[in-house]
Formats: C-alpha cells, sequence, structure tokens
C-alpha cells in the first residue's frame, strides 16, 4: 500500500469517532531556502516566505465527498523552479521547501 493512502487510512481512522462536520485548525510555519518565495495554498497567494499561518481541514462522515483532508502548497521565487506539496493534518507544524534554480536554458528562452 502506499504511503499516501496508509496516511489517510491513519487520518480517516482518528476521525472516524468525531461527529459530522469535524474541524481541525493546525498552525503551520512554511519556510523555504532562500527565503522570500511567494505562498500559495490550494491555488490562492496567501503570503511569502517564512510565513506562519493557521489553517484547517475538515471531516463531514456523512459527507466524506465534502471533507477537506488535504491542502496543496506552492511556492514559487524567480529564478527557481516552483515547488508543490500535498499537505495532511499529520504533516504539522512546519514544512521547509529547498528551492532549486531554473537551468540557465529555460531561463534564456523565457519559460518557466
Amino acid at each position: 500500500m502506499k504511503i499516501k493512502n496508509v496516511v489517510i487510512l491513519l487520518m480517516l481512522g482518528l476521525l472516524v469517532g468525531c461527529s459530522s462536520g469535524s474541524k481541525i485548525t493546525r498552525d503551520l510555519l512554511i519556510s523555504s531556502d532562500p527565503a522570500g518565495a511567494i505562498v500559495y495554498m490550494d491555488g490562492d497567494k496567501i503570503g511569502e516566505t517564512p510565513l506562519k499561518i493557521q489553517t484547517f481541514f475538515t471531516w463531514n462522515k456523512d459527507k466524506p465527498y465534502d471533507s477537506l483532508l488535504r491542502r496543496v502548497i506552492q511556492v514559487r521565487k524567480t529564478g527557481y523552479e516552483p515547488q508543490t506539496r500535498d499537505l495532511y493534518p499529520i504533516d504539522m507544524p512546519n514544512i521547509t521547501f529547498f528551492l532549486t534554480r531554473e537551468n540557465n536554458e529555460k531561463m534564456k528562452d523565457g519559460s518557466k
């Protein structure tokens, strides 16, 4: 079984006893090396690294497809490859992105 599936099953197991509409709120520190990367959560710009935010996950046992057990974090910085990670409640409270410079050929032809 893939690790991602195991994590989801563990989270579901923790939340099964919760009432419908349970909300899990967590503090999160997002950092990058180098600092100053723009941070997006689920496609929305939320700030620049280092960034401390409070985020949430939801579980609705009556409507599992309406539950939010995963957030998507992306960081972008000019001259560096963008990075995207799936974020689960178990990943809290810190996430660090180590950015890699774009190669010169991509920068010369203008693609990002």
